[in-house]
């Protein structure tokens, strides 16, 4: 018997798995006096919610991957949160950048 398959989407990982990390991330660095980085994590979450799957799929990870150049000084809860937001980003952005076909 053969299993159907499902096309694995990138897009929807982010959106299933890394947007709740991002909005933690958000919420624990608004919690913190953090608002320049909390407003930095509102527009990649944002730029992952209004992202499509032929366009602007890249550009969310390619702006987090910029974090550690913005001078932020986060909080040890704030790095915990921030190191399984850049560990699921990476996996991803990893799978958006082989071609499309090699997914299955």
């Amino acid at each position: 018997m053969t299993r159907p398959t499902t096309k694995w989407s990138a897009l929807e990982t982010a959106r299933t798995e890394l947007l709740p990390r991002i909005d933690s991330l958000q919420r624990l660095s608004e919690f913190l006096d953090g608002h320049e980085r909390a407003r930095f994590f509102r527009e990649i979450a944002d730029l992952i919610r209004s992202a499509n799957e032929t366009d602007e799929r890249m550009e969310p990870f390619m702006r987090l991957s910029t974090n550690a150049f913005q001078g932020f000084t986060v909080s040890p809860p704030e790095a915990i949160v921030l190191d399984e937001v850049l560990e699921t980003a990476s996996n991803v952005s990893e799978v958006l950048a082989r071609d499309d076909a090699a997914i299955h």
